[in-house]
């Protein structure tokens, strides 16, 4: 009996099952009719080769557990032995597609792998040579590749002794090499090779960047580039299949990235803020100065993820108030939204005598929880990062006192002035 209790989830391991008992015994015809041909051929880790392998070194490939499953894609967890060996040689994961019928689209090492292909984002079989070129990484390299034409190694997060140890030889030339690119996890490959008189073959250094910041700091270094050094440091959340609602995972487990998971997020965040701040976005007459503003905001964050038949104009609607931080915010600005909301909760639970908590508090923390979020929202944006939020005096209140400082968002920078005119200023 199938240790898997749901019926499809039997038939994606019934694929695998027949692919690894094709591999024992020889079968290539039978083992390719389970894959796809990019399945099969494809990628940096092909299947065909861990076919090749299995039949002609005799490894056993053992199935661990029911596949991990969300809407058509699931992947299997297989343990790789020997029977002249006591302990296992390794494992890894079989990746499946539903396409009238289960069939292996590729096979991989790395676990963040398996999850953005659970999620959707990353296709089963990978390959350095059909990636695309970086642009920013490219030109993040000539200024590092004029520094060491000149004989300096200039100072990174990671890297710093393989390039002096490939600079000491004498007579010593640099060049760059092609890029690579996967923007599906914010990650770039920059290349340089060394080369002499004596040694026209030289030697690679490679250096794996992290794109989702501005100043794009190197992660990990390496002589070799492969799949894996691109996924260094990636932790990827992994779907959990909602078993009442096939092809959705189960709610707080997010898709990091998801703009439409994130968008949802960051929409009820700042109507949180807002409410709090006496600004409910859906309590605003359409004559308040302040409803054309809010409006804006919203309509970007809309913009990022549109559903069919939207309109990005109409006023807010409350969303899930358990929904998780999203994942494709900063570590430091997630931090500090955090901090400023707990805050602001936990003034609003202190207030027994029903006075809510004071407009200059809201003010402060709210500021700060605007500004946190649309400084991570649009960095990728904002490359000279310009001032989104601008500080200002809030109104009077009613008793006639000073209303404090507020922060606004200024919608022309948020939404049409925060790229440069000619990218070479």
């Amino acid at each position: 009996m199938s240790d898997a209790t749901d019926p499809v989830l039997d038939a994606a391991k019934a694929t695998v099952t027949a692919f690894t008992t094709a591999a024992a015994s020889g079968e290539e015809a039978a083992a390719r009719n389970a894959c796809t041909d990019a399945g099969w051929q494809d990628g940096d880790s092909p299947v065909r080769g861990l076919y090749m392998q299995s039949h002609k070194k005799g490894l056993v490939l053992d199935l661990m557990g029911s596949p991990r499953k969300l809407g058509t894609r699931a992947a299997q967890w297989v343990v790789l032995s020997h029977p002249s060996r006591p302990k296992p040689l390794g494992d890894l994961w079989v990746l499946l597609e539903d396409d009238d019928g289960w069939r292996i689209v590729g096979a991989t090492k790395l676990r963040p792998h398996v999850g953005l292909f659970l999620w959707g984002h990353l296709a089963g079989a990978l390959s350095i040579a059909d990636m695309e070129r970086s642009a920013d990484g490219d030109r993040w390299a000539e200024g590092v590749l004029k520094s060491l034409q000149a004989g300096e190694v200039p100072a990174l997060a990671e890297g710093t002794d393989l390039l002096q140890s490939r600079l000491k030889p004498d007579n010593v030339t640099v060049a760059t090499l092609r890029s690579v690119s996967v923007p599906e996890i914010h990650r770039a490959g920059v290349g340089f090779r060394f080369t002499t008189p004596d040694d026209d073959l030289g030697y690679d250094v490679w250096l794996i960047l992290d794109t989702a910041t501005r100043e794009f700091p190197v992660v990990h270094a390496t002589e070799f580039l492969g799949i894996e050094p691109l996924f260094f440091g990636i932790d990827v959340n992994w779907p959990q299949e909602d078993p009442n609602h096939p092809g959705r995972a189960l709610s707080g487990i997010e898709n990091p990235t998801d703009p439409e998971g994130g968008r949802i997020v960051l929409e009820e965040l700042l109507r949180k803020v807002l409410v709090a701040a006496g600004a409910d976005p859906q309590g605003i007459p359409e004559d308040d100065p302040r409803a054309e503003q809010i409006g804006q905001i919203f309509a970007a964050l809309r913009r990022m993820a549109p559903r069919p038949g939207e309109d990005p104009t109409a006023p807010p609607v409350p969303t899930d108030p358990d929904a998780p931080m999203p994942l494709q915010l900063a570590p430091e600005a997630q931090q500090q939204v955090m901090a400023a909301l707990e805050a602001i909760q936990a003034k609003a639970g202190t207030d027994t005598d029903g006075r809510p908590p004071s407009q200059e508090f809201l003010q402060d923390h709210g500021a700060v929880l605007v500004s946190s979020i649309f400084s991570a929202l649009f960095r990728d944006m904002n490359p000279k990062a310009i001032q989104l939020t601008i500080p200002e005096p809030a109104p009077p209140r009613a008793d006639g006192t000073p209303g404090g400082k507020r922060a606004t968002i200024d919608p022309a920078a948020l939404l049409g002035e925060i790229f440069p005119a000619d990218p070479e200023e």
